[in-house]
């Protein structure tokens, strides 16, 4: 069953019964730290305590970790770059977060462009990040990009 509200002329559209919960955040978050390894990232909000949340989308390969880490800190310029956060609902302890550059730029779509990262499908992954993230890895497969640098095909 499908729900759609008007609101100020804009539609708003929920998929009644969907374990996917959106929740809106406020621009005002930057990274504390970041653990690839662990799929992890501690974003805090203004002056709040840090919150954990799970870079969903993306597997990181061993071999990268290290380089894909020093990305984001450049990308966020340690700290210093104010992020807009997806914040989504996941089983367990630790919400699921898509971290969003002032371009609008998330910072998985920049990992997987640059091969760094392969996508990682999720259910609770909402289409159009699905999308953006599928598309961004199959540039950096085209360019044949660090982790597809020895691909022999592009599928």
């Amino acid at each position: 069953m499908l729900l759609c509200l008007t609101l100020v002329a804009l539609p708003t559209c929920i998929k009644v019964g969907t374990p996917l919960l959106l929740r809106p955040s406020p621009s005002s978050w930057s990274v504390v730290a970041v653990d690839l390894q662990a799929h992890t990232i501690q974003l805090r909000q203004g002056q709040g305590e840090p919150q954990p949340f799970q870079l969903i989308g993306i597997e990181v390969p061993r071999d990268r970790q290290s380089e894909a880490e020093a990305i984001v800190a450049m990308l966020t310029r340690h700290g210093r770059t104010p992020l807009d956060v997806v914040i989504i609902d996941l089983p367990g302890d630790v919400d699921g977060g898509i971290p969003v550059l002032p371009n609008e730029t998330t910072v998985q779509e920049i990992l997987l462009a640059d091969g760094l990262v392969t996508y990682e499908a999720l259910e609770e992954l909402p289409d159009r990040w699905q999308m953006q993230f599928r598309n961004a890895e199959f540039a950096a497969r085209l360019d044949r990009r660090n982790v597809w640098s020895q691909s022999s095909s592009v599928q």
